[in-house]
């Protein structure tokens, strides 16, 4: 049922975007369920757009290839519109739950799908700006001798300008960081920027990172509050 749901929302997307010769030779390939061409095909379309990343990703599922397959949705979220982050976002519960049969979406995770709507969103965007309109009204009137009729208004006007400018800088703070996919079956975690150095931890397929910094061929990475070195070559930045 969920491979149906996404072949149905895969056709979606076929005839919505415009298509390139060899967009248009994998999507043939991916219709007789040559999903291991298709995905080498869709690897060589430069500058792809979401639908590109987006049919990559899900030939990647089929081939059980859960890394590559989150680090195409990473790509497209950068090139997705509002709708389109939804379709996405199935996809990447999608692999969350085939890692860890027991993953439960968090409040965490739903503020950052959130914030991410948000800079994408028109309607934001205007309360922002109805916000800001309303916040310089209170100010003028500020000098009147009638302020305390509008002081509460102020402040809660004040205070959801401040909210609206937060979850945008969020927002932009998470479609713009570092990261990258681990895409290998287990790399290691390493203390400091060589091998000599002991063991943290590991790290498996489809798990995401932040990097913070490079020395030679390791990388500085985040994962959630855990910081470490692992081979450059052991990720693909998104």
């Amino acid at each position: 049922m969920k491979r149906k749901s996404v072949f149905l929302v895969l056709l979606y997307c076929l005839s919505t975007y415009p298509q390139s010769d060899s967009f248009t030779q994998a999507n043939h390939l991916f219709a007789s369920q040559n999903y291991v061409q298709a995905s080498q095909m869709y690897r060589t379309i430069e500058n792809p757009s979401f639908a590109v990343l987006y049919n990559a990703a899900v030939c990647s599922l089929y081939q059980h290839e859960y890394g590559h397959a989150l680090l195409f949705i990473k790509q497209a979220e950068k090139k997705a519109g509002y709708q389109e982050l939804s379709q996405l976002y199935h996809l990447e519960k999608y692999i969350k739950q085939m890692n860890n049969a027991h993953y439960v979406e968090t409040w965490f995770d739903q503020l950052a799908i959130f914030c991410k709507k948000c800079i994408l969103s028109i309607s934001i965007l205007l309360l922002q700006l109805m916000i800001i309109i309303l916040l310089c009204i209170v100010i003028f009137c500020s000098y009147k001798r009638w302020f305390g009729m509008y002081k509460k208004m102020g402040i809660v006007a004040l205070s959801l300008f401040f909210l609206c400018m937060m979850i945008w800088w969020h927002s932009y703070h998470i479609i713009h960081e570092r990261a990258g996919i681990v895409v290998k079956d287990t790399i290691v975690v390493y203390a400091g920027p060589d091998e000599t150095f002991y063991e943290k931890n590991k790290l498996h397929a489809s798990d995401v990172v932040t990097i913070l910094d490079q020395h030679t061929k390791f990388y500085k990475i985040k994962v959630k509050k855990n910081i470490g070195w692992i081979f450059c070559n052991d990720i693909e930045l998104i």
